[in-house]
């Protein structure tokens, strides 16, 4: 996870690794050990060596030992699936719903997606009563279940009554609860219904999200009319979980796939990769998208610290 910078769900709250990572102890290239162990936020001095190795994708070295900062887990939980006509609708929501305090996780998904994992795991009832262009998943805490839920009918219930929101279901019990998570958490659905598909994880600016995906799939359409576009992601974080398929033996040429997915994204200030790292599969993507300086200095600083590539060789850079 700190090779990688991991995220996730609670990224827009608690941080990536690189934002838990206090302290950290790692084997170096030459046989040597990096050990800063730190336990405080604040320390700054000079250079912050271990922000190379986070994210690094064991290029730099190899993590034996950190010091994390860490969060309580909330005493209760209630989640409510929500409907919008639109992105910019949900990412209005989250904000309001951010600024009231508790929210956990805030889970958006596309219609494409949300249907067909609905059906795919046999919950087409749930989604069928679910007006609109995108599903959200909203989670709060509470000291109990039911103070919880009394947290979200304050926040959903103006939304609603205003037309923000289409529909809006508050979990009953964990049974509604699992089969809510269900639906986002099931994305291999996609490709059984669609096999052969191109992933894409990518970040956008959560104000730019409506946007980009409208153009991306009025793009994806140039390319072929029978495309089939899937996209769920952290609103949160405007982290966007992006799968393109085709109908079997009929998959669209993947350099232009690239293209849309792409190209727009630095100009709006978002990333090619969001959580995922480089590894091998980006490795193209970032020698088009990335700034040269800053693959120059990556290229360096992995010379210098392993002139012999005997940490990962082969990986995010040549």
């Amino acid at each position: 996870m700190i090779a990688t910078n991991a995220g996730g769900m609670e990224a827009f709250r608690c941080g990536v690794m690189r934002h838990r990572v206090l302290g950290l102890e790692a084997v170096l290239p030459d046989g040597g050990l990096l050990s800063d162990m730190t336990r405080v936020s604040k320390a700054n001095e000079g250079l912050d060596i271990k922000q190379l190795l986070i994210g690094s994708e064991g290029r730099l070295g190899i993590v034996t030992a950190a010091v994390l900062k860490l969060e309580a887990l909330p005493g209760a939980t209630s989640t409510a699936l929500v409907s919008f006509e639109s992105a910019a609708a949900a990412v209005e929501a989250f904000h309001l719903a951010q600024a009231r305090g508790r929210l956990l996780r805030a889970e958006i998904m596309w219609r494409a997606y949300a249907d067909t994992v609905a059906q795919d795991v046999g919950l087409d009832d749930l989604v069928a009563p679910f007006p609109g262009q995108v599903l959200v998943l909203f989670e709060h805490s509470g000291k109990t279940q039911p103070d919880a839920q009394a947290v979200q009918q304050e926040i959903l219930v103006p939304l609603v009554e205003s037309g923000t929101i289409g529909h809006a279901i508050i979990a009953q019990n964990d049974r509604q609860a699992s089969d809510f998570w269900r639906i986002r958490e099931e994305s291999w659905a996609v490709e059984r219904q669609w096999p052969g598909g191109y992933w894409y994880d990518v970040s956008v600016p959560v104000n730019a999200l409506d946007q980009y995906v409208c153009e991306l799939e009025e793009d994806l359409k140039a390319i072929a009319s029978d495309v089939h576009f899937s996209c769920m992601g952290h609103l949160g974080d405007g982290n966007l979980h992006i799968t393109v398929s085709a109908p079997r033996g009929n998959r669209p040429d993947k350099a232009l796939v690239d293209v849309a997915v792409y190209s727009n994204l630095k100009a709006k200030g978002g990333s090619i990769s969001a959580e995922h790292g480089i590894g091998l599969e980006k490795m193209q993507a970032l020698a088009a998208y990335g700034h040269p300086a800053k693959l120059a200095m990556a290229r360096a600083i992995k010379q210098a610290l392993d002139p012999d590539n005997l940490m990962n060789p082969g990986k995010v850079l040549l």
